[in-house]
């Protein structure tokens, strides 16, 4: 066993000093013009009669109510009046729909391009599930905050009023699992609200299946009102499946750009800070890039609202179809060493405010799965995609055999009888042997 000797106390040190700051990276949301073309589906055959209902029930007047209201209220900058009051409003929207509804407080520093300390809060509405054996969760978000000098309208009131739109008529229904409705503030300062609140789901060991992410979703003229972007985690891809078979049985049919996103590098909106975390994510994006994007002209003027219908339609759809369903695949967790904290032989000493992970001495791996029936055959452990243990009897470890110094990337492949059911995926900082 590694035993640490002052020189390795220093290296700790080191590694401290390199990774106890808070969440780095830069704010940069994707992105859409408006036409009067009618972009507007109606239901088809092809959905269950529920589905059918929620679909109809997302229109024009619900969307855009809420998108007014939004916009109304002016820029809806982080520690201003406005973000303030922004938060108010979806908290009664919530409120009024009968959903648990409460404030998810945080404070955090902002990253070399938003320098300073901000606050603000999190605004959640809970639909519990029915069913429950289950404790299995799906979450739905878009950020409420915006940079200076601008209303926001796609950017994101149009997410936030896409939330609030599937919160109301999905309220209205019950679900076998749990389904939170997020409106995250401290997006545009790099993530900060977002940030705090995929932490303390990950220290509570919030069981969450997949997080939808909805940023600029109403900005589309011309074709590009028949097309949509959707990105995803590794083991997303059954939930894009999903979408991909509603788009089609609703008649939307849009036309789906899909891909996927990494956990290793900081991105540009509110997904990313659950990736790192560990969580399946799916963030959904319009298609074109909306010019208006951080200026004064991201008006109503220049929001699509049958465009924004729509996607709001897909997104809803999904979500209800996902929070219906009995039997959830299998997702493999990585649980030690745990994302977010220092790790001195298998034992942690240290926790850092972002998801950076170190381990001195001894780099045990070990694996746990959420969800699936049945046995799992074997775990595959990677350091770097090569393959360096296979384990096939539980509990499910790797004791690392091999020098380990900076930083490395560990990736586990969980089989069970349906083949390859799981990958979880993180990086950390080594000094072991």
């Amino acid at each position: 066993m590694f035993r640490p000797s002052l020189v390795h106390w220093a290296v700790i040190g080191t590694v401290v000093f390199l990774l106890a700051p808070g969440l780095a990276g830069q704010v940069a949301p994707d992105s859409r013009q408006v036409s009067s073309a009618d972009f507007l589906s109606a239901p088809d055959s092809g959905l269950s009669p529920r589905l059918s209902h929620i679909f109809s029930g997302i229109n024009a007047s619900l969307v855009g109510g809420y998108l007014e209201e939004l916009v109304a209220i002016g820029p809806r900058v982080n520690n201003r009046a406005g973000c303030e009051e922004a938060a108010e409003y979806i908290a009664q929207q919530f409120r009024d729909m009968g959903l648990i509804t409460y404030m998810h407080p945080w404070t955090a520093w902002g990253n070399r391009g938003h320098p300073g300390r901000f606050s603000g809060r999190n605004v959640v509405g809970e639909l519990p599930g029915t069913d429950a054996s289950s404790d299995a969760i799906f979450v739905f978000n878009a950020h409420y905050d915006t940079v200076r000098n601008t209303p926001g309208a796609d950017d994101d009131a149009s997410g936030v009023a896409a939330v609030l739109a599937a919160a109301h008529v999905l309220s209205q229904h019950r679900f076998a699992h749990t389904i939170k409705f997020i409106a995250f503030s401290g997006e545009e300062v790099g993530l900060l609200g977002s940030h705090a609140y995929a932490r303390a789901a990950f220290d509570w060991d919030e069981p969450i299946v997949v997080e939808f992410n909805a940023d600029m979703i109403g900005h589309a003229h011309g074709e590009n009102g028949s097309r949509f972007r959707m990105y995803g985690t590794e083991d997303a891809e059954w939930v894009m499946g999903v979408v991909e078979d509603l788009n089609a049985a609703s008649a939307i049919n849009f036309t789906l750009t899909s891909g996927f996103v990494t956990r290793s590098r900081q991105g540009g909106s509110d997904y990313a800070s659950f990736a790192q975390y560990g969580y399946e994510t799916l963030a959904f994006f319009e298609y074109e890039w909306n010019p208006h994007m951080h200026t004064p002209e991201d008006t109503l003027d220049n929001v699509n609202i049958s465009y924004l219908v729509n996607t709001t339609r897909l997104i809803t759809i999904s979500l209800a179809e996902l929070a219906s369903t009995p039997a959830l695949p299998r997702q493999a967790v990585i649980d030690l060493p745990q994302r977010g904290g220092l790790y001195v032989d298998g034992v942690r000493r240290w926790s850092f405010s972002s998801s950076r992970t170190a381990v001195v001495g001894d780099a045990t791996v070990s694996v746990s799965y959420r969800f699936g029936s049945g046995p799992v055959e074997k775990v595959e452990f990677y350091v770097d995609d090569q393959l360096v243990h296979t384990d096939t009897t539980a509990p499910y470890s790797w004791t690392g055999d091999r020098l380990l110094l900076g930083r490395h990337e560990v990736k586990v492949h969980l089989y069970d009888q349906t083949g390859l059911a799981s990958t979880d995926i993180m990086s950390a900082f080594f000094v072991s042997r």
